[in-house]
């Protein structure tokens, strides 16, 4: 079993893998031994905007509808822009695999901002 890491983008996956020493580039991710590193590609998914919930109504903006609250049935699409949809398949392919035990999800600016305050472990 391995660790499935997604990284917030593509160089920074290829960061990781090369800090993990380095690996083989697959479709739209890097296998490192047993551990796979893959990335979103900016928004992978998108919230409906108001006048794509039919049932609700929001077609038309008025001061009487606000606050739109869709709690209960927030729903949402799959960016379809500069590739993101593929991308989205992929990583879900691989959030499926039985390959991966242990899901990484690396914020690589926190990292940053926590190595820059000495809170990195």
């Amino acid at each position: 079993m391995g660790r499935l890491i997604i990284a917030e983008k593509h160089s920074v996956a290829q960061a990781i893998a090369a800090a993990l020493g380095g690996g083989k580039a697959e479709d739209g991710w890097i296998g490192c031994g047993a551990d796979a590193v893959t990335w979103a590609q900016g928004h992978l998914v998108d919230l409906l905007t108001p006048d794509e919930y039919q049932d609700r109504g929001w077609d038309k903006w008025s001061m009487d509808a606000l606050p739109l609250d869709p709690t209960g049935g927030w729903k949402w699409k799959v960016n379809r822009q500069r590739g993101a949809d593929r991308q989205y398949r992929v990583v879900a392919g691989l959030l499926k695999s039985d390959e991966y035990d242990v899901l990484v999800n690396v914020d690589w600016l926190q990292c940053i901002r926590q190595s820059d305050e000495g809170r990195m472990t």
